[in-house]
């Protein structure tokens, strides 16, 4: 009955849906896609893989804050040794870790940033691990679609006198190499 309505709140509503639908599908596949169902997320390694799966990074758990000698190891490891310059680090983690690990780490009691790296960003999402975070490098991931594809079934049998409709958005993408998110333990940072 919706689909005949055609009221343009109706549309407006399905179209909001499918947006936040496509946008958390997205975020999944940059985090943790497994390369073989959806990207690669950047908590896998680009090389290494099993029967199209993709192998999980180490959880390193060397940072511990975000001092200089902190972050010395990470940002050595996303410089490739010293053969990239980085300009700005963004921290990825879930909401619950943002709150309860992160932000005592880079603030005081105050609210002031006592990071010694002045810019690094942080980026929550519900679809970030909890317990395990990244620091990554902005602009180096790659994420391309192929289109979407919508299938409507009025014949589903589970829903009486209704017609069901599955989107798909085709999509692929993987970082420049794997030395552009250094995976960490977020509950080893220190307030």
């Amino acid at each position: 009955a919706i689909t005949d309505l055609s009221l343009p709140f109706v549309d407006k509503f399905f179209r909001t849906v499918l947006q936040e639908a496509m946008i958390q599908g997205i975020e999944e596949g940059y985090l943790i896609g497994d390369g073989n169902e959806a990207p690669i997320g950047i908590y896998k390694q680009i090389d290494k893989s099993t029967d199209g799966v993709h192998t999980d990074k180490t959880v390193n758990t060397d940072v511990t804050n975000f001092s200089p000698k902190g972050l010395a190891k990470a940002k050595n490891y996303l410089s490739k040794d010293g053969k990239r310059v980085l300009t700005e680090l963004v921290i990825l983690c879930n909401p619950a870790d943002e709150a309860n690990f992160v932000d005592p780490a880079l603030y005081d009691a105050t609210g002031n940033n006592v990071s010694s790296f002045k810019n690094i960003r942080v980026v929550p999402s519900v679809k970030n691990p909890q317990g395990k975070a990244a620091i990554a490098i902005p602009n180096t991931y790659t994420m391309g679609f192929g289109g979407i594809k919508e299938t409507k079934y009025d014949q589903t049998l589970a829903l009486k006198d209704a017609d069901l409709f599955v989107s798909k958005l085709y999509g692929n993408g993987r970082a420049d190499d794997d030395n552009t998110a250094y995976v960490f333990d977020v509950t080893k940072l220190e307030e």
